[in-house]
């Protein structure tokens, strides 16, 4: 799974360059207090450390509780009120994924939990975690695990 925002706090400085104003984005960590976002270059409504670690909380929460429903990045970002693009990159500074990797990686772990608590197939284990195409499941899971779903054994 990702990294989390503690392991990230190593890091002393991160350079970005935005895409529409190709203005530098300078993000400073500052000891245990974490990250320090200069709200004058991002444009955004939030100015603290502990508004965006609250809001990336409330994401990841979100899609904790909502693994088994097909939500987009879109759907996450609206439900914390962050734009979709600022929301992705703040997302990959604290968990060192983006929202789309992390929520895969996290239904592949819901389909082995109900693959080991129950009875279930593949095929409806696929549907429970929002995958139309079996392939599709079949393709990441052996991505992630090294083997096919029904070559896995409990």
């Amino acid at each position: 799974m990702c990294q989390s925002a503690q392991t990230k706090m190593e890091i002393h400085d991160v350079y970005h360059m935005t895409m529409k104003k190709q203005q530098y984005l300078h993000v400073k960590y500052i000891g245990s207090n974490g990250l320090y976002f200069d709200p004058d270059i991002l444009g955004l409504k939030i100015s603290t450390q502990s508004d965006v670690s609250e809001k990336m909380e409330q994401a990841k929460n979100y899609m904790l509780q909502n693994w088994d429903k097909a939500i987009s990045v879109k759907d996450i970002s609206s439900h914390v009120s962050i734009c979709e693009s600022r929301f992705y990159y703040f997302f990959k500074i604290f968990f060192s994924c983006s929202p789309h990797e992390y929520m895969t990686d996290l239904k592949l772990k819901k389909a082995l939990d109900l693959k080991k608590e129950h009875n279930y197939s593949w095929t409806e284990i696929a549907e429970m975690c929002c995958y139309t195409d079996v392939s599709a499941f079949s393709h990441q899971f052996k991505k992630k695990y090294g083997v096919s779903p029904k070559d896995f054994r409990k």
